[in-house]
């Protein structure tokens, strides 16, 4: 770094304080491969412009004084750019922010920022319901573009394909999930099985014919197509259960998100 003073795009992730005046904040700022997280302190009492600018989920350019010598960065000026004020609106939009905040930093940077920031978008437009199908495709792209997605189209012991869902936009998929679960995810061999080979591991994941199709628009359809698929209860169920296990297991620990939830 030439210079002490120094600016960049980012995203702010957390705002925490260490003391009556002061906050410590961590940033996931976007570099030429990948993304960082970086931490910063804002100084200022009640009277600080940037108190009140500097708050999460905010995205725009950051300016910062960095000391190399005490190891620090001190935030100067924030130009915000994306302000989301709807994430406040509702507890399930906070809760999935939060979701997104919260994974973003124990990954280290791990999430792309684009995607982080096109997620949160998403949420200021969406029903509680789109939210909620939203932080199921962000989790499902997270674990796949990290490679170390299980293999959910193919049965591990025999090879053959397992059957999903062929989704079209705005076809109505009621009783599909109600069908006799296809496919089974084994947490111990971090594998999927047809019914025929099921894995008889106590501690498994039901994966429906619906589950399957809907990840598997996810995975191969443009952002747009999956972003208007509907989702049964029970699908939603399923995977919900199957990509939190899968998030966690990623990262090594519990997520505080997903224990308390937004209720």
């Amino acid at each position: 770094m030439s210079s002490r003073a120094w600016n960049a795009e980012a995203l702010v992730l957390s705002v925490l304080p260490f003391s009556d005046d002061h906050r410590t904040v961590m940033l996931l700022v976007p570099q030429e491969h990948g993304s960082v997280i970086q931490p910063a302190t804002l100084f200022g009492g009640a009277r600080s412009k940037l108190k009140g600018m500097v708050t999460p989920y905010q995205t725009g350019r950051i300016w910062l004084y960095s000391n190399p010598i005490k190891n620090s960065h001190k935030i100067t000026d924030f130009s915000v750019t994306a302000y989301r004020m709807e994430l406040r609106e509702s507890l399930v939009r906070s809760w999935c922010a939060a979701v997104c905040s919260e994974v973003t930093l124990k990954t280290c940077g791990t999430v792309d920022w684009q995607l982080a920031n096109a997620f949160l978008d998403g949420l200021c437009v969406s029903d509680d319901a789109g939210c909620e199908r939203g932080l199921l495709r962000f989790l499902w792209r997270l674990i796949w573009t990290a490679g170390i997605a299980p293999d959910i189209f193919h049965c591990n012991m025999c090879g053959c394909k397992l059957p999903i869902t062929r989704f079209t936009t705005g076809v109505d998929t009621k009783g599909i999930a109600e069908q006799a679960n296809r496919s089974i995810y084994s947490s111990t061999e971090d594998a999927c099985f047809c019914e025929i080979c099921r894995s008889a591991d106590a501690y498994t994941f039901p994966l429906s014919v619906e589950a399957l199709g809907y990840l598997h628009a996810v995975t191969e359809k443009p952002p747009g197509y999956s972003r208007h698929l509907p989702l049964s209860p029970a699908a939603y169920g399923e995977l919900k259960r199957f990509l939190f296990f899968l998030t966690e297991k990623m990262i090594g620990s519990k997520l505080k998100t997903f224990q308390v939830g937004y209720v």
